[in-house]
């Protein structure tokens, strides 16, 4: 059986202690943050409102219930449907709509909110749900109460390159 001295089990610890340091080191620096993976252009393939699911005897006033709850929503946006969001590296954001402008970007949190600000104000927040080097989730976060989400699904645009 194998015995090892306490000395050589101390310098055991320590190189394990040291590798594992090294590795979690590497991992920050080489893994693709979200400020690297955003950046770019992106279109827009999907703007999905998700409903809560009510009863069938309740159909009827879901109906409204949603179109209320649209209503609402629509009316606090400043941004919809603007096919191309475009990201660049210095926090900016341009859009296809010309009458939006002087727009930023930034990511806060852990990485997981994305804050859409104008003139330094902050007009619109999403949740990024998923992200990746071809696709983008965004859950827009509101400050009404509701049972459901918007969300907004974009991809990379290989064309805008």
């Amino acid at each position: 059986m194998l015995r090892l001295r306490r000395d050589s089990l101390y310098k055991l610890n320590y190189l394990l202690v040291g590798v594992l340091l090294l590795a979690s080191l590497l991992v920050v620096i080489y893994a693709a943050s979200p400020e690297k993976l955003i950046v770019g252009e992106w279109k827009e393939v999907g703007w999905y409102f998700e409903k809560p699911d009510y009863r069938v005897d309740e159909q009827n006033f879901a109906q409204v219930l949603e179109q209320n709850v649209r209503m609402e929503i629509l009316e606090k946006l400043e941004i919809l449907h603007v096919d191309r969001w475009i990201f660049r590296d210095d926090g900016t954001l341009e859009v296809n709509d010309s009458s939006v402008a002087n727009m930023t970007w930034s990511i806060k949190g852990r990485g997981h909110i994305l804050e859409i600000s104008r003139d330094g104000t902050p007009i619109e927040s999403f949740q990024i749900q998923t992200l990746s080097n071809n696709q983008m989730e965004l859950h827009l976060n509101l400050d009404i109460q509701i049972k459901g989400v918007i969300k907004i699904l974009l991809e990379r645009d290989e064309l805008g390159k």
